[in-house]
């Protein structure tokens, strides 16, 4: 390429509107920009350019010659614009080429001001346009590509340029030919005033908006609630555009005018106009218009609303008359084309820590552009930056917010900031000076909206300032009482006109949300009103009707319809606490506890059902008996099987009394589970056996099909896998007869396990375990999915495959997390030692296992612990430690005839293996001995052993 120093072109380019594909077609764009990349890679190599630097989908590329820059273009812009893209629209690039002699630094980058210019030179562009500056062009005039031809421009001022530039366009077959005018610093020739500072986050909004007028779009409304930033990016689009439009850009401000009839005139104020006497101020409007070209920015809209007629008028007697409106709601009118301006995107939580990745977000960009202008020492670092994109999303990306947020750094720590968020309307106040007063405070923006209400939609929407999470239409007309649902529709669709509230689709259902910043100023509202008592009554009397009336909120759509509601009900239920009102509370905890135990709340849900236990009086009732037994069942996913079996036993007597069969087999039936998890497989089989006899005789099949299974565990333990194998199978019989999706997901769960061992059985293991994730993935069992990946990681095992065995426990382990299963948690880990086991890492081995054992210590799971005893036995015996092994088998051979359970098939070969090294190794004397030892050892003193095992570093695999 020649030395450094005679690299003098340069071409910079970037995707116009990327933001917003990337939000709404992440996958699609994943696929699109790789080929992006790849043509503008390829193209750049072609004519010997250097990539020097790529930020995001922006390139910076320098060439030899000019010459060699432009055929480059050319040649990207050509492949891109013919390119089938995986998008329902062309992905656009816009380019721009610059000409000047620059030697790269150490680090292989070029700075310039040379560079500076191509930075404004490519933001003056639009997708798919080849821009190049006058050094550009008389470098590359007489050599141009065959058919291609540059078009001038003419001279523009680039921003922070104060001289214009003459500016080309490259032409050519293939090429993109007719554009918007450039997005150049032209003065204004009305009252638009410079934007204060960069706008941030929305360049694709300004892109998009010049789009729009480019289709002949006459009337753009920017719609939004209050503090989005309407204003601000009508303020930067008029401004980019204003080259446009002969006569300029005229900013008028509504914000002042009440009357509608006032809004022609203020309009002709703006641009300097006066009626003649003869003439009405929208006849002379229309009059001076109607051959000019013009955009009109016409701020605060929505307080004016009726005057939109007037708007239409003068768009139909004035063809170059173009309009941009800032209102929270949209004027309605034909003309109008409604652009909704979105929140900031907020920073994913899975980027904690992330100080780049969290920088680059536009919310927290925003935040700290305002922070650093009030505290030019604040700096987002490892220290601040979660609490600054938790801020961020505290305010729901809300601009004015953070804005106001921002604002308090002078003197609040970002913690500090975010620790008071909790009283937003107070905190967030103090915006600057010269901003309207509407706009100096959170509050203040929000009453703007509130104030131009009719009594009955204020009372509304005080109302609605109850719902957490949103709400639909049956909920809004319990809580309000208004029957008319019709009637009450339209007041919500107006108020989310009003932006007050939003509302979401999803398939033919509306749901309404209100963001948290609103619902603060409306639950002030609420309380000033003296309606949050009645109102909070009504919700939660509201859900609870509907939670406990519901015919079936255990399968799929019911558990996804709780999700949706799910801060509702938590809502419901601190109002049932704060009352007193301990029925509701227990009624709407007990129906709760299979979504909290299915969803991942499980401690949550255990510590609702307990206080509502506590708060109430221990009578008998099926509302007390199905808390109790619903309690056990949270406290036994909780790993705590001693109160698990206190509410299992307490619910058992309370259906004794309440003479309830089926809850008296279900309570048998809690009670075998935890006694089996301690160990007692007799004492299990003998609770087990009752609950059958029970639900058959009560002509519960369900019940029935419970015990059955649980009767194959115990089976299944004790390694009789022929009657395990028929209990089961009967069980799931029965399941899938009466489509109890829960039991079938537990009994191909419970099948898998049993074939898992065993290579031969493969095809049929995966077969149920595929078939239970399915289940799972219906219900949304966090738990059942980990108990099924656990499985197909025991038969991934079996057929010799140790990355496929450690994948499947590493999601075993994150659905068993998300759970908040400890007892699964152990489990999956000791499957991780297993994997590790088989794959030859002994010493990741060993640590798994010795963590398994731990917890499963803990939590007094014993037949789990000599499982993890013989596992680490055979990591002994791998590295020669012949007697700890020996001492450890003696220790699982009598534990294990105590518990009457079998060695896992998963365990019998390598158990095998190591106990013929070991008694080959130490002779059957001393192995005899080692035997005895252990078998006289407590559990305690058998972990202490186990513990005594190392890592193998630097010592000889053993096979």
């Amino acid at each position: 390429m020649g030395a450094a120093g005679n690299m003098h072109a340069f071409l910079f380019t970037d995707v116009a509107g990327s933001t917003g594909l990337w939000e709404r077609f992440p996958r699609e764009m994943e696929r699109a920009y790789a080929r992006h990349d790849a043509i503008l890679r390829t193209a750049a190599a072609d004519h010997a350019g250097i990539v020097y630097k790529v930020i995001g989908d922006a390139f910076q590329i320098a060439f030899p010659s000019p010459v060699a820059a432009l055929a480059a273009a050319i040649e990207a812009q050509t492949a891109l614009t013919a390119e089938v893209w995986p998008l329902p629209m062309p992905l656009q690039v816009r380019m721009a080429l610059h000409a000047g002699t620059i030697a790269p630094d150490r680090s292989g980058d070029f700075r310039s001001p040379i560079l500076n210019r191509l930075g404004r030179l490519l933001g003056a562009g639009h997708g798919g346009q080849i821009l190049l500056s006058d050094a550009m062009a008389i470098a590359t005039i007489d050599r141009l590509p065959d058919q291609c031809g540059l078009r001038s421009l003419g001279r523009h001022r680039l921003r922070d340029f104060p001289e214009p530039e003459a500016i080309h366009q490259a032409t050519g077959p293939g090429l993109p030919a007719d554009f918007a005018p450039l997005i150049t610093a032209e003065p204004p020739r009305f009252n638009l005033p410079a934007p204060p500072n960069d706008i941030i986050g929305r360049a694709d909004d300004v892109e998009r908006i010049a789009a729009l007028f480019q289709q002949n779009v006459r009337l753009i409304t920017l719609t939004g609630p209050g503090g989005a930033g309407k204003t601000r990016l009508a303020i930067e689009a008029g401004y980019r555009l204003r080259s446009a439009w002969s006569e300029g850009v005229a900013l008028v401000e509504l914000a002042p005018v009440s009357d509608p009839a006032q809004v022609l005139p203020a309009i002709a104020d703006a641009l300097g106009l006066r009626a003649d006497g003869e003439q009405s101020p929208g006849e002379t409007l229309a009059a001076w218009l109607a051959n000019r070209e013009l955009l009109l920015l016409l701020d605060n809209f929505e307080q004016i609303i009726d005057a939109a007629t007037d708007v239409a008028r003068l768009l139909a007697a004035a063809p170059g008359l173009r309009v941009i409106v800032t209102s929270r709601e949209a004027l309605h009118i034909r003309a109008e084309r409604q652009f909704p301006v979105e929140l900031l995107p907020l920073p994913d939580p899975e980027l904690a820590g992330d100080v780049a990745a969290i920088a680059a977000v536009p919310s927290v960009q925003l935040f700290v552009e305002r922070a650093t202008a009030v505290s030019p020492r604040f700096a987002l670092d490892a220290g601040n930056v979660d609490d600054v994109a938790a801020i961020c999303r505290q305010v729901e990306g809300l601009p004015l917010a953070i804005e106001l947020a921002a604002a308090r750094i002078a003197m609040l720590s970002p913690a500090a900031l975010l620790a008071r968020l909790t009283h937003r309307l107070d905190l967030l106040t103090g915006g600057a000076r010269d901003l309207p007063n509407r706009q100096q405070t959170l509050r203040a923006t929000i009453g703007w909206s509130y104030d131009l209400l009719s009594p009955a939609d204020r009372a509304l929407f005080r109302s609605l300032a109850v719902f957490s999470g949103g709400f639909d239409l049956n909920a809004a007309c319990g809580v309000t009482g208004d029957a008319d649902l019709y009637r009450l529709q339209a007041n919500l669709d107006a108020l989310a006109e009003k932006h007050l509230l939003g509302r979401i689709t999803r398939g033919d259902e509306d749901r309404y949300v209100m963001l948290e910043s609103v619902r603060a100023f409306a639950l002030e509202a609420l309380t000033e009103a003296d309606e949050a008592t009645s109102t909070r009554r009504r919700h939660a009397g509201w859900y609870h009707r509907w939670v406990v009336e519901s015919p079936d909120l255990n399968d799929p759509a019911g558990l996804d319809r709780l999700e949706t509601e799910h801060n509702n009900l938590r809502a419901a239920i601190a109002w049932a606490d704060e009352a007193g009102e301990a029925a509701v509370n227990l009624e709407l905890a007990g129906a709760l506890a299979r979504f909290w135990q299915f969803r991942g709340y499980v401690t949550e849900g255990r510590r609702a059902l307990e206080r509502a236990l506590a708060n109430t009086p221990d009578e008998p009732s099926p509302a007390r008996q199905t808390a109790l037994s619903e309690a056990g069942t949270l406290a036994n996913a909780n790993g705590d099987y001693t109160a698990a079996r206190t509410y299992f036993e307490a619910a058992l007597t309370l259906a004794e009394t309440l003479h309830d069969q089926s809850a008296i087999a279900a309570a048998l039936n809690s009670i075998g589970g935890v006694v089996l998890a301690d160990g007692d497989t007799a004492q299990a089989e003998s609770f087990f056996t009752r609950s059958l006899s029970v639900a058959e005789a009560a002509a519960d099949r369900k019940r029935q099909a419970v015990a059955m299974s649980n009767l194959g565990a115990v089976a299944h333990y004790r390694g009789d896998l022929e009657t395990a194998r028929h209990q089961y199978e009967a069980a799931l019989e029965i399941a899938r007869d009466l489509n109890d999706l829960f039991n079938i997901a537990l009994l191909t769960g419970n099948l898998l396990m049993l074939l898992a061992p065993f290579p031969e059985s493969h095809q049929e293991a995966i077969a149920y375990g595929e078939e239970s994730l399915r289940c799972c993935d219906l219900l949304g069992d966090h738990q059942g999915k980990g108990y099924a990946f656990d499985g197909l990681g025991t038969a991934a095992e079996s057929c010799g495959d140790g990355v496929a065995a450690r994948q499947y426990y590493e999601r075993a382990l994150a659905q068993f997390r998300a759970a908040e299963d400890p007892s699964g948690i152990a489990r999956a880990i000791g499957g991780l030692g297993s994997s590790a086991l088989l794959s030859g890492d002994l010493g990741r081995a060993i640590a798994s296992f010795r963590e398994s054992l731990f917890l499963h210590m803990e939590l007094n799971e014993t037949d789990s612990v000599v499982d993890l005893l013989d596992a680490l036995a055979e990591c002994a015996a791998k590295q020669r430690g012949f007697e700890v092994a020996a001492t450890l088998y003696g220790a699982t051979d009598r534990w294990r005839s105590e518990l009457e359970v079998a060695i896992p098939a998963q365990l019998a070969e390598g158990r095998a293996r190591a106990i013929g090294l070991a008694n080959t190794s130490l002779g059957e004397r001393l192995y005899g001995r080692m035997i005895e030892t252990g078998s006289r050892l407590s559990l305690d003193e058998l972990v202490d052993l186990a513990a005594t095992i190392e890592s193998p570093i630097d010592k000889a695999h053993v096979p």
